[in-house]
C-alpha cells in the first residue's frame, strides 16, 4: 500500500495548545495505486504512560521489580469513510476539527533515577489518519501529527498576599531559657503565571544567644509518580538552580526583613489532571544554624501555569509593588533593617 500523506495544523508547528482549545486542520494524502480499505478515521489522541523500576541493594537482577501503568485522556473518532472499498490512485484531502477537553495534563517526555527507583514517562498528544483493511494478512497503515499540549492551572491556592509562619525552640541542656528562631514569609501570590516573578516578604527573628550562619531561600521541583491506585507517591526532588538567594549571618538577638525575589525559568510549570504523575513547587526558606542543632525550614507551596486568569486586575491599570501590597507604602533603605 503506497500512501504519501501530510497532516498539516492551523497553527504554526512549533505552536502549543490550551486545554479547551479547538484543534483543526487538513489532511492531504496521495495514493500512487490502488488500495482497499475498510475505513478511513482521524482521530485526536492524548494518553500517559508511567514506567518505574525498583532495584534493591543486592546483585541479583532477579530481585528488581517493574511497573507499568498508562492512562487516556483523549480519544476522538471522525469516521471519513466506512465499508470495504477499493480507493482510486489520485490525491485527497479531509479536513478535521477537535476540542481538546479542560482537564488535561501538558505534554511531557521525563526519565530520572533516585536510588532506588528509575522512572520513565510520557504524555503525548496527536493527531491521526488510519487507513484499515481487512483480511488476516492485511495491515492498516497510519500517520501522525504530535500536538504540544501547555500546562493548565486550576488555582487551588492564595492568589493574595497570605502569610506562612515556623517557630523552632532550640534545645538547651543548662539552661531553662526558651531560645527560639522565627521565620515569617509573606508570599504576594502563591499562583503564578509561567515565567512570572515570585516575591516573599521573610521577616527573621532570631531570638536565640546564637548567630546564624545565614538565612537561604530556593525553589524545590517535586515530581510524584503513582504506580498503583491507593499505594504510597514515588518523590524525586529537585532545586530550581537559578532560584537561589541567601543573607548574611544574622546575629544574635536580631530581627531583619528581606525581600527574596526570584524570575521563574521558562518551562517550570505545574503539571496536573494526571492520576501518574505530578509535578509541584515549594518556596523552601531555610534558617541555617551552627551544630549541633538541625536547621530551621519554612515551605511555602505554590502553582506555576501557562493558563492563567487574573481577575482582580484592571486592564489599563499597573499592577501594585510588592510593599504596596502588603500594606507596607514605598520601601526605604531602612527596611532591610529592623
Amino acid at each position: 500500500m503506497s500512501v504519501l500523506c501530510n497532516i498539516n495544523l492551523n497553527k504554526p508547528p512549533e505552536a502549543v495548545y490550551l486545554p479547551g482549545e479547538t484543534i483543526s486542520g487538513i489532511i492531504r494524502y496521495t495514493l500512487r495505486e490502488p488500495m482497499e480499505t475498510e475505513r478511513i478515521i482521524i482521530s485526536l489522541k492524548g494518553m500517559g504512560f508511567l514506567k518505574l523500576i525498583y532495584r534493591d541493594n543486592s546483585n541479583d537482577n532477579r530481585s528488581n521489580r517493574t511497573y507499568i501503568r498508562d492512562e487516556l485522556y483523549v480519544d476522538y473518532d471522525a469516521i471519513i469513510h466506512e465499508g470495504n472499498w477499493t480507493v482510486p490512485p489520485g490525491d485527497y484531502e479531509a479536513r478535521f476539527n477537535f476540542q481538546l477537553p479542560q482537564n488535561i495534563p501538558p505534554s511531557l517526555t521525563y526519565s530520572g533515577t533516585r536510588r532506588p527507583y528509575t522512572v520513565y514517562t510520557y504524555i503525548k498528544y496527536y493527531v491521526r489518519i488510519k487507513f484499515e483493511r481487512s483480511g488476516l494478512f492485511s495491515f492498516s497503515k497510519h500517520f501522525r501529527k504530535k500536538i504540544i499540549v501547555a500546562s493548565s492551572v486550576t488555582p487551588s491556592l492564595p492568589m493574595e498576599p497570605y502569610v506562612h509562619t515556623k517557630s523552632h525552640n532550640l534545645f538547651n541542656f543548662f539552661s531553662s531559657k526558651i531560645r527560639t528562631i522565627h521565620l515569617k514569609g509573606n508570599i504576594l501570590t502563591s499562583v503564578i503565571p509561567h515565567g512570572g516573578k515570585i516575591q516573599i516578604q521573610c521577616d527573621i527573628h532570631n531570638d536565640t544567644d546564637l548567630d546564624l550562619n545565614w538565612v537561604e531561600v530556593n525553589l524545590t521541583q517535586v515530581y510524584k509518580f503513582k504506580i498503583i491506585q491507593n499505594y504510597k507517591e514515588i518523590r524525586f526532588f529537585d532545586d530550581v538552580k537559578p532560584c537561589y538567594n541567601k543573607t548574611q549571618a544574622i546575629e544574635r538577638g536580631a530581627k531583619h526583613k528581606v525581600l527574596f525575589e526570584f524570575d521563574v525559568p521558562f518551562g517550570c510549570v505545574s503539571l496536573e489532571h494526571s492520576d501518574l504523575v505530578s509535578r509541584e513547587y515549594i518556596v523552601t526558606i531555610i534558617a541555617k544554624v551552627p551544630m549541633p542543632h538541625r536547621n530551621v525550614k519554612l515551605s511555602i507551596p505554590v502553582q506555576i501555569g501557562d493558563n492563567m486568569v487574573f481577575r482582580h486586575q484592571e486592564v489599563g491599570e499597573a499592577p501594585p509593588t510588592y510593599w504596596e501590597a502588603m500594606g507596607e507604602g514605598e520601601k526605604d533603605d531602612d527596611d532591610e533593617k529592623e
